[in-house]
């Protein structure tokens, strides 16, 4: 299970003789969450790492939730999945706690809810709980028609019932969103369906909209845990495919939502290429996304060695100190030429954060190609 104390991220790359920044996010090279769901319908999770966040999905349906598990972890990083089917079963505090992070989504009201709102109440206001909420939570809300109810949790729930659930195309106002760690690096996101049907929990805060301004996503840190709301159904490549039925930054919502719930890590940085094959004479463009999900300055080291096709590997970046004021969040493009005598093949970048001398954080590998 995840170290809290671990900053997970990458800072700086140079490839040939030009400074070259690059990114794992979206790239088939980088290693991804960890879940196997097996055909023969046993799930059997791969062990998390220290540097992992360890995430149990929390739902009422099996299936959603080893699609859920397999989708997430082929689409994001430094996670790991666990699922537990609470449709009949309400799980301890001490099963809850062997993890990082809990993602509580349903499909279909069910009777065990209020037992399972129970346990949730609990682990975040006596032990310090992690929780994201997802659709359809809110339609088991007390409120609605059919719903079981969830007890004591729609008291502390960043979003509550306002409908329970929205049934057509939406999309984020993308001039709701607010910076901070779960929208770093969110420019869009939208659906043709199981989305919205909340509204506010006085006293949390939203980070973001749907276009008729309902709530899409909020979160609250006041009870000693952390909790996030997102009102979009994570189980989307269930009943639906990437790109037709959802899209926009659906896997960066929820990750940067668990791993700030979990508190793992204190800083990120998401490092976007523009391409992942360049010709020498090119330009090599990416985006960086750096954010410090603290309330504190955090000051840390980065250095970086590179692997280049007939040079073997050189260190291209010193270590050198980089520090981000609290709650900080840059976002920029940068485009850097590259030589017209930068060798052909596949080019390996690692790089490395943490504190001199030898208190590594995190490192991680990312290739691209050069090609004629």
């Amino acid at each position: 299970m995840m170290n809290r104390t671990v900053i997970f991220a990458m800072i700086l790359v140079v490839a040939g003789a030009s400074a070259v920044l690059v990114a794992g996010y979206g790239s088939g090279t980088v290693e991804r969450g960890k879940a196997i769901a097996e055909g023969s319908g046993n799930y059997v999770p791969e062990a998390p790492t220290d540097d992992d966040v360890y995430c149990l999905l929390l739902a009422n349906s099996y299936s959603d939730l080893t699609a859920t598990a397999q989708d997430f972890a082929d689409n994001m990083y430094g996670l790991a999945f666990d699922i537990f089917d609470c449709v009949t079963v309400t799980p301890t505090i001490d099963q809850l706690q062997a993890y990082d992070v809990v993602l509580l989504f349903e499909n279909g009201i069910f009777a065990n809810a209020p037992n399972v709102g129970a346990v949730i109440y609990d682990y975040v206001t006596n032990y310090d709980g992690r929780v994201v909420f997802a659709t359809f939570v809110w339609q088991d809300w007390s409120t609605w028609p059919a719903g079981y109810g969830w007890g004591l949790m729609e008291g502390i729930c960043p979003l509550i019932e306002a409908g329970g659930c929205e049934y057509n195309y939406d999309e984020l106002d993308p001039g709701s969103i607010v910076p901070h760690a779960v929208t770093a690096g969110v420019t869009s996101l939208w659906c043709t369906s199981f989305h919205g049907g909340t509204a506010m929990q006085p006293g949390a805060t939203g980070l973001a909209r749907w276009s008729d301004q309902t709530p899409a996503m909020a979160y609250d840190a006041t009870t000693g845990g952390r909790m996030v709301a997102i009102s979009i159904f994570p189980a989307y490549e269930n009943h639906g495919n990437y790109g037709i039925d959802f899209g926009g930054d659906f896997h960066r919502v929820f990750e940067n939502a668990l791993k700030w719930a979990a508190g793992m890590p204190s800083v990120t940085i998401n490092l976007v290429p523009d391409a992942v094959f360049y010709h020498p004479g090119g330009t090599l463009g990416y985006t960086a996304i750096l954010a410090n999900q603290t309330d504190v300055a955090q000051t840390f080291w980065g250095k970086v060695v590179a692997d280049v096709p007939g040079i073997g590997q050189v260190e291209v970046i010193s270590p050198r100190p980089v520090t981000l004021g609290p709650g900080a969040y840059i976002e920029k493009h940068m485009a850097h030429p590259i030589p017209m005598a930068a060798p052909l093949g596949t080019y390996a970048a690692t790089a490395m954060i943490g504190q001199p001398p030898d208190d590594l954080w995190d490192q991680d590998t990312f290739q691209f190609e050069m090609v004629p």
